[in-house]
């Protein structure tokens, strides 16, 4: 149970907000959570849905986003280009199928390739 003080958050990539509306009851997730909304190269992210509450935060320095994080408590939908790295979920999971922990290591960190090595994640 999450106390007072606390948010929570949701991080998708763009091309999964593309795609919310298709999501069983998407209206109902906006307002469960704050969603963090992570655009990468090559991807364009669609007009948001009027349920929507968005916050553009593509480009703004570390004191804006503070700004924008602590004004509203009412959930919203961030979006940001804060990670810079073409990387997609399928990637991964076929690097993880493949066995290939050094190419994962290109697209997560280190840890996070050997534990999805060592716990055989995305292998099924």
């Amino acid at each position: 149970m999450l106390k007072p003080d606390q948010r929570l958050f949701f991080l998708i990539g763009a091309d999964s907000w593309n795609e919310i509306t298709t999501w069983f009851e998407w209206q109902k997730l906006l307002t469960l959570c704050d969603l963090i909304v992570v655009t990468r190269p090559g991807y364009e992210v669609a007009t948001a849905p009027v349920e929507a509450n968005v916050v553009d935060l593509r480009g703004k320095g570390a004191i804006e986003v503070r700004r924008e994080l602590e004004e509203h408590a009412a959930p919203r939908v961030f979006i940001t280009d804060v990670v810079n790295v073409d990387v997609a979920a399928t990637t991964i999971r076929s690097l993880a199928r493949a066995g290939d922990i050094e190419g994962l290591k290109t697209m997560v960190t280190p840890t996070v390739a050997d534990y999805i090595g060592k716990h055989r994640l995305y292998i099924n």
